[in-house]
């Protein structure tokens, strides 16, 4: 938490129990579950980054072509359809880009086989370097086996097989002209590819053309020629270099408008953008989970969850206010004292004078609450005195916490052996202390509801308030017989450990013995920032 942002009376927004949720509601919830948001935060930042380690950065590069040149010669295989004739023509292009004859003349050129099989990892992070290696050691992949001839084979077809992969052929619409797009790690890669890849395109054009010249006029005909020493010219330019424009464009059918450049930047959204974008909705799914896990939280955790349960709130204890004495301090010592002047005007109210502090479950601090609400008492009372009694007979600790000796204690007056009054120590001139008194296992034998009711009816002649620090209701069976003897019931609960349902079952059971005074929040937590909580 960000301090102890207390209102005078030691609770937060006491005057919202009841109402409507304020912005102070929402803003406690968010602050509360700030572990949850934190968590979801560093979990998506985390895991976008690695996916972004993970993933090695690609370049595209892309040609532009001309598919609606004129043919040397009509036949049938050239001849263009009607209707649809630029979707149909794309198709056909895209098909004839991507076959088998251009991908492996572009392998060849460029020696794309000889590629070393770990060529990724001179452009990948460490992260993935690290993963691939692994992968590597776990599944090997060998061509060691193989001879000489059918390993370059091998090599030769994984390297057409991935060029397939990272070519695409994309027609732009209401033209007749498409773009021949290639991705590589390298930006100069991506070009030179793409580059050769569109020439190898146009000599494969070409020879279709010059195939059908052949035929019909035979080999030493001028425009066969014309067409072997156009091939020839355009072979020679698959080492991927930058032509002039004139030499680009060419006589075949198919015509290179726009050669490859590197790009600069690679695909995808850029790094920092897309951990910003992670981040910011990592925020929103870590709000809505936050908010998610109050509703379904059925745990007492504010004034408000009290009242839900139509039980009086007596007030708030921080957490941590407790020191190694069982006596608190500072933001302790108010919320104490405001819950102190609230069950004096209870007990005022409603002629309580003895009251046992009980809580559902163990652990849930009814000693420190049943010491303090004492000690503020009985700074406060002028001459009326205060009396604390454990009956804790199974585990007691009052008289430790107080530095007391155990004494007969209650033990010693149930079983007769010694005066009530003579059992009681002087803590200080206006708080008396009846320590549990030395037990035993059947130390709760000696607990009769009658006699018990008795003790205390004499002692309220004596006391303006007696205090009873009992067991928790659901670990002990015979915590109903301490309850009984008492006027009313001071409930204890820590904040976010019980669910609302235990509590109603167990204030059902009290409820039929004693009336209920209230309950205090115990261990409160304040998470909402000191600076922020001031301005609300």
């Amino acid at each position: 938490g960000g301090g102890q942002n207390m209102d005078i009376d030691g609770t937060t927004n006491e005057a919202a129990v009841g109402t409507d949720l304020t912005l102070r509601d929402y803003l406690w919830m968010l602050f509360r579950q700030g572990s949850v948001i934190v968590a979801c935060v560093a979990t998506v930042v985390a895991v976008v980054f690695c996916l972004q380690e993970l993933q090695t950065p690609l370049y595209e590069a892309s040609v532009k072509m001309l598919i609606s040149g004129e043919k040397q010669i009509g036949s049938q295989f050239y001849r263009d359809l009607p209707g649809n004739r630029n979707s149909q023509l794309a198709l056909n292009q895209a098909e004839m880009v991507l076959a088998r004859p251009v991908m492996e003349r572009v392998v060849e050129a460029l020696r794309l086989g000889e590629r070393p099989l770990d060529y990724e990892q001179q452009y990948a992070s460490a992260f993935k370097i690290f993963f691939m290696a692994l992968k590597e050691r776990m599944f090997p992949t060998t061509l060691a086996g193989y001879p000489p001839e059918r390993q370059q084979e091998i090599r030769h077809q994984m390297a057409v097989r991935e060029l397939i992969s990272r070519t695409e052929v994309q027609p732009i619409r209401d033209t007749d002209l498409f773009r021949i797009k290639v991705k590589d790690y390298s930006p100069q890669e991506a070009a030179l590819i793409a580059n050769v890849v569109s020439r190898a395109y146009v000599v494969f054009d070409l020879e279709q053309q010059l195939a059908e010249l052949q035929l019909k006029y035979g080999e030493k005909h001028l425009k066969v020629q014309y067409f072997q020493n156009n091939i020839q010219e355009m072979l020679k330019t698959l080492d991927g270099k930058t032509l002039p424009t004139i030499s680009a464009i060419g006589p075949a059918s198919v015509k290179i408008i726009e050669q490859a450049s590197p790009p600069l930047v690679p695909l995808g959204m850029p790094r920092g953008k897309m951990l910003l974008m992670g981040f910011v909705l990592s925020v929103f799914l870590g709000v809505i989970l936050a908010f998610m896990f109050e509703h379904f939280d059925q745990t007492l955790k504010t004034p408000r969850d009290v009242e839900s349960l139509q039980v009086p709130f007596l007030g708030a204890v921080p957490r941590c206010a407790i020191g190694a004495g069982g006596t608190a301090s500072g933001a302790g010592r108010d919320a104490f004292a405001a819950a102190a002047d609230r069950v004096a005007t209870e007990m005022k109210k409603r002629n309580y004078r003895a009251l046992a502090v009980i809580s559902a479950v163990p652990r849930e601090g009814t000693t420190t609450i049943a010491l303090n609400l004492a000690q503020v008492m009985a700074e406060r009372g002028q001459d009326e005195k205060i009396l604390l009694i454990d009956a804790h007979l199974r585990a007691p600790s009052l008289h430790t916490l107080l530095k007391k000796n155990a004494g007969p204690g209650l033990c010693g007056v149930l079983d007769g052996a010694v005066e009530a009054a003579a059992a009681v120590q002087a803590v200080t001139p206006r708080l008396d202390l009846l320590s549990a008194g030395i037990t035993g296992k059947n130390a709760v034998r000696c607990l009769d509801p009658q006699r018990l009711r008795e003790i205390l009816s004499r002692f309220k002649e004596r006391y303006a308030a007696i205090f009873i620090d009992c067991p928790d209701w659901h670990s002990c069976s015979d915590a109903e017989t301490r309850v009984a003897a008492a006027d009313a019931v001071v409930l204890a609960a820590q904040e976010g450990r019980v669910r609302r349902q235990v509590f109603l079952h167990i204030l059902a059971a009290v409820r039929e013995r004693v009336p209920v005074a209230g309950l205090i929040l115990n261990r409160r937590t304040y998470p909402i920032p000191k600076m922020i909580y001031d301005r609300l």
